[in-house]
């Protein structure tokens, strides 16, 4: 697909992939004035879009509207790309709706080139064909669709005419395939821009910014700018966002205008708007949209909406774990700001010792040296580097997508080395331990936050595909969706925070303070463990693990950071046992796990920071939430 998109590009051809998306459409039984109907919100951008959208789809819904929500890649569960009402569906509809929409496809191939349609589509087709089936089958509202890559050429650019386009920040991403300057990067994700429907936007690169104005006065498209949602509203309505971290002020400013934008815009135009956009000579002529006054069904769809692996904190009596997926350098800096700023309050809320311990992992062999060096300064008593699979038994728990991998063991535990060596080798060279403490809160308030923003003013085939589709379907790797490879992402729920275990399950945390009214609804399996059945680390069988409660260990050698061959392990010695829920999944070790510094062994809370890759938050949520979808 790949080579098939170069090719095209070079012959001047790009058009060619709308000719096979709209064969894909009919041939998966997709009627055209089935798509003339539909009401969409369609989402593009390099960073955001996957928080915009969920915080898009939450608010509609809290106005009671029906909500489709497509998003891309899946954290968990791939089932988790299609949720109605801010649930994935189900696994009984996944699997009758793909059998349908697969059958379509299998029944009508016809001899052609990859760009005219008529071969089997590739993952993200397919999925994003099944995905239109689903909405228009459930009569859902309004769609709110994020696309998977660029804009211009993503699969998601067939919508002909939709209520209105969000385009978040924008950043060098996929330089490979959407070029290597902002401005052609702006010219893809501009690409969704369609005659005469508004676009709105945020301060971007003005460059970028001034790319996005010219195609949509190309378009005659009304084009505006969302100013970020001010701290003072947030103070005057006594709220605080559901996905936390200094840039969602701007997303969620975004999401409020789409939301506006799509209730004054379903079903009329504004030729007084269209017209006017042809006279805006510079980016300066672009209308500032302020958020104004709330209404209360917006305040719950910003405050309730929750992205698992997105600045997420999962806490339990003796463990928090937070988890954030942040894969670039930009998205490292904020996640290492948001970790250190959050967790020394939480720290200060606790009385004894608290450890730090980084759980790490990432997709290439070039990530450690640009992620690593970031949070090196976080000052972490220790750091697990494991290979992507949940367990050795079960790679990546029952209920997964992600069991599957494409990486050969070869690979991966090269890779996992790889990233040792890059730790250590900070390690050695005495980086900074203080500089963050003096610098993180600066990252996000004098970083990319104030360079840019105001203030408020591949193919599947039927032997590929078996019986089972739910657990034999791999993910799609979000550089590449010509393989079924793996790929995961989030979604959002309505809860903001869950009942789990003895402790609460926080997407991000207010003022340091871990406490909030438990929401716990109906299709939420709630885990109940029993403080006379929480098992101490010291219990486990010395023989399998040499590290115990009291300081006593099997081994002489204290190791800072380690390897291990599973994210379970890696999960068990960052937590020393802490977590009952985690410790019990451990079955009888087979090897002995590494001894930890005292500082962990002696902790009487640990704070344990998963990040890298959505791929490792997925396999670490299949373990510490195992039921999220049902």
């Amino acid at each position: 697909m790949r080579d098939m998109m170069a090719r095209l590009e070079k012959e001047g051809r790009l058009d060619m992939l709308f000719v096979m998306m709209n064969s894909f459409l009919r041939r998966g039984g997709i009627q055209d004035h089935e798509l003339e109907k539909i009401s969409v919100i369609h989402i593009a951008g390099t960073k955001g879009k996957g928080s915009t959208s969920a915080f898009t789809e939450s608010i509609l819904r809290h106005h009671g509207y029906r909500t489709g929500l497509f998003t891309s890649p899946h954290m968990y569960q791939i089932r988790e790309r299609i949720c109605i009402n801010g649930r994935p569906i189900s696994e009984e509809k996944f699997c009758q709706y793909f059998w349908e929409i697969f059958k379509n496809f299998e029944d009508s191939v016809f001899d052609s080139s990859i760009e005219e349609g008529g071969t089997m589509p590739g993952f993200f087709d397919l999925i994003t064909v099944m995905a239109l089936r689903v909405f228009i089958s459930e009569g859902v509202d309004v769609i709110v669709l994020e696309v998977g890559k660029g804009g211009y050429t993503d699969r998601t650019n067939f919508v002909r005419r939709p209520v209105v386009c969000g385009i978040t920040s924008l950043a060098l991403e996929h330089t490979e395939s959407l070029g290597n300057t902002i401005e052609k990067i702006a010219w893809h994700k501009a690409g969704i821009i369609k005659t005469g429907r508004p676009v709105v936007t945020l301060q971007q690169d003005p460059k970028a910014l001034q790319v996005i104005l010219d195609i949509a006065k190309q378009k005659k498209a009304p084009v505006f700018i969302a100013l970020p949602l001010p701290q003072s509203v947030l103070d005057e309505y006594s709220f605080s966002l559901g996905i936390k971290g200094p840039i969602q002020v701007q997303n969620a400013g975004l999401a409020v205008q789409l939301f506006r934008a799509w209730e004054t815009w379903r079903g009329v135009s504004k030729p007084e708007l269209v017209n006017g956009v042809t006279k805006m000579s510079c980016i300066e002529d672009i209308p500032r949209l302020h958020c104004g006054a709330l209404e209360m069904n917006v305040i719950k769809g910003l405050s309730t909406c929750l992205l698992h692996g997105r600045t997420e904190i999962i806490r339990r009596d003796h463990v928090t774990y937070y988890l954030d997926f942040a894969h670039t350098q930009e998205s490292m800096e904020h996640c290492a700001a948001w970790f250190d700023k959050t967790a020394r309050q939480e720290a200060a809320t606790i009385s004894g010792k608290v450890a730090r311990v980084l759980q790490f992992y990432c997709l290439s062999v070039k990530d450690p040296q640009k992620l690593l060096p970031i949070l090196k300064n976080v000052n972490f008593d220790g750091a697990a580097f494991s290979w992507s699979m949940a367990s050795e038994d079960e790679p990546l728990g029952q209920h997964s997508d992600q069991r599957y991998c494409k990486i050969s063991a070869e690979e991966e535990n090269t890779l996992v080395q790889q990233i040792e060596s890059v730790w250590k080798s900070l390690c050695d060279h005495n980086t900074s331990q203080d500089s963050l403490h003096k610098d993180t809160e600066q990252i996000s308030e004098q970083g990319f936050y104030k360079k840019y923003y105001p203030d408020s003013n591949g193919h599947i085939s039927s032997a590929r595909v078996k019986q089972d589709i739910l657990h034999e379907f791999d993910a799609a790797n979000e550089n590449d969706f010509d393989h079924i490879t793996n790929g995961y992402d989030s979604f959002p729920t309505d809860t903001n925070i869950l009942a789990n275990g003895d402790g609460v399950h926080i997407n991000g945390m207010d003022s340091g303070v871990l406490s909030a009214n438990v929401r716990a609804s109906s299709n939420l399996e709630i885990m109940n463990i029993a403080s006379e059945n929480e098992m101490q680390f010291s219990n486990f069988e010395t023989e399998q693990i040499p590290v115990l409660a009291n300081g006593k260990e099997h081994r002489k050698v204290e190791k800072e950071c380690s390897t291990f061959e599973c994210a379970l392990q890696a999960l068990v010695w960052a937590t020393q046992g802490k977590d009952p829920a985690v410790a019990s999944s451990l079955k009888a070790a087979k090897e002995l796990l590494p001894v930890a510094p005292s500082s962990m062994r002696e902790a009487d809370h640990i704070q344990v920071l998963v990040t890298g890759s959505s791929k490792l938050c997925g396999v670490v949520l299949s373990v510490l939430l195992p039921n999220m979808n049902n």
